[in-house]
């Protein structure tokens, strides 16, 4: 039995424990049962978030919490009042398999809850070393590791939360993951893996790094780095994983980073394996040969994903180096690159060719391999604010998470809406949400949102006026006809197109 809080006529249930503490020997292992226990569990207060960097958006009552290596905790909220069979929203946060927790989304998403009888489920997951390097291949007998451990973890929380969600009045036969940014990245891997069958009803995928994933030789080279940069001797290395304190571990992640960043220009360490079990192959893969689980889908990017995320002489490098590995992937595309994005040196068009690489091109093939086998639904969001516009930002990564959990609030809320820009916030939100929770609750999103196919492709543009446009940026689109998105990042993390 647990023990919640009552406030604002909503029941919160904070820190559920959906696992065994990942400490000690069980540290880089896969998330073991829960144990029973005996009598009620207070679940008031919020939970660790997993070590990570400083600066993550948590609700008010979290950021003293200190992080934890015990941090597999649900954060669940819904109506106070007594129901049944409610559907379920289980949210998987972002921030590039690094950092992030959930607590914010569910104490941002009362307005949700105000518009629908839903149950909103919120995942705090293991992140950066913990998650997302793959020491698979270090452990030895008397101490082994598992890989996929932020995969894994996001299939037992969705385990948990279909065997106990009925105790909260949610419907365990009607539940939707939702993810943004890397968290849409584990949805659609979850979409991608066969253990997943039966443990949800649909999805909503916003910014979803779709290419992003390791090949075993690529997490086989970012563990001996991340070795490298924790200070392990050779052949030591189990050892030194099994005693490093959280902090150490926690600054060999950012290590790793950086020697990716100077090593590896281009390519994303942290991020799920596909070991041919657990993820039998790369999610762009299992999308396009129909081995993706047949659930309805709603996807979408940002109009400029990665205005606010890359910036500067950052912004340039990245460019430069995703053209050179693109052309070495396909010799025919700078030229198709330069007509299409011209003027490399421009940060408009350097924005729009990242964003497109990394996101928009990816989400469009998940949606048109999709739609073939289940109900496919593409967006755009196009609100930004006075402020973001002028900085150059627009409708920048995340800034839809304002529309989604808009309670949320904190000072990044209140710099976004300095200039102006609640109403039409307010409008786009409204927007937002009634789509998505139709959904949630099994409907189609809107009656006059008409299913992605790829002879119209008709996508939503989500604004406080939201419309259709059939093939939006139909020549950036056509840019990268036949390109194997689904390789890139293994062409960049394996460094050859450097010869």
């Amino acid at each position: 039995m647990l023990r919640g809080v009552r406030e604002g006529g909503f029941a919160r249930f904070n820190g559920v424990p959906y696992a065994q503490p990942p400490v000690g020997g069980l540290r880089f292992r896969a998330p073991q049962p829960l144990e029973p226990w005996a009598g009620e569990r207070e679940a008031v207060g919020y939970s660790p978030r997993c070590p990570q960097p400083k600066g993550t958006l948590s609700a008010p009552a979290a950021k003293n919490v200190p992080p934890s290596e015990d941090c597999l905790r649900l954060h669940i909220v819904t109506r106070a009042e007594p129901g049944e069979k409610r559907p379920v929203m289980v949210f998987f946060h972002g921030g590039s398999n690094l950092m992030g927790e959930s607590s914010w989304a569910t104490f941002g998403g009362e307005s949700l809850l105000r518009r629908s009888d839903v149950v909103l489920v919120g995942v705090n997951f293991r992140l950066g070393a913990f998650g997302f390097v793959h020491f698979g291949e270090l452990g030895g007998s008397g101490r082994p590791f598992d890989d996929n451990l932020g995969l894994r973890d996001a299939l037992a929380a969705l385990r948990w939360t279909q065997e106990n969600i009925a105790a909260f009045g949610g419907d365990p036969d009607n539940i939707t993951i939702w993810g943004q940014s890397s968290g849409a990245g584990t949805v659609l891997a979850l979409m991608a893996a066969p253990e997943a069958g039966g443990l949800f009803a649909r999805a909503i995928a916003q910014s979803p790094p779709a290419g992003t994933v390791l090949e075993r030789e690529d997490a086989r080279l970012y563990a001996r780095w991340f070795c490298e940069a924790l200070g392990a001797e050779p052949g030591e290395a189990g050892a030194a994983l099994a005693r490093a304190t959280s902090d150490e571990l926690l600054a060999a992640s950012l290590r790793l980073g950086e020697l990716v960043a100077r090593r590896r220009r281009g390519a994303r360490c942290l991020a799920p394996l596909v070991d041919g079990v657990l993820l039998p192959r790369r999610i762009v893969d299992a999308f396009s040969l129909g081995h993706a689980h047949r659930k309805p889908l709603v996807i979408g990017t940002n109009r400029d994903d990665v205005a606010a995320t890359l910036g500067g002489r950052k912004l340039v490098a990245e460019r430069e180096d995703l053209t050179a590995v693109v052309a070495a992937m396909d010799p025919g595309a700078a030229e198709r690159i330069r007509a299409v994005y011209p003027r490399p040196a421009k940060r408009r068009s350097a924005i729009s060719f990242i964003g497109d690489v990394r996101y928009w091109i990816p989400s469009l093939a998940v949606a048109q391999a999709h739609s073939g086998f289940a109900p496919t639904y593409m967006y755009r969001f196009d609100w930004s604010s006075r402020l973001t516009r002028l900085l150059g930002l627009g409708a920048t990564h995340g800034i839809e998470l304002g529309a989604c959990f808009p309670d949320a609030g904190g000072p990044f809320a209140a710099a976004l809406l300095a200039l102006g820009g609640r109403a039409t916030l307010r409008q786009t939100t409204e927007h937002l949400q009634r789509r998505w929770l139709r959904f949630a609750e099994g409907a189609a999103p809107d009656e006059n949102w008409p299913q992605y196919c790829p002879e119209e492709r008709r996508t939503l543009i989500l604004d406080a006026a939201p419309r259709l446009e059939s093939d939006p940026w139909p020549d950036r689109r056509a840019c990268w006809s036949g390109f194997d998105v689904a390789s890139l990042n293994h062409v960049a993390s394996m460094g050859d197109w450097r010869a």
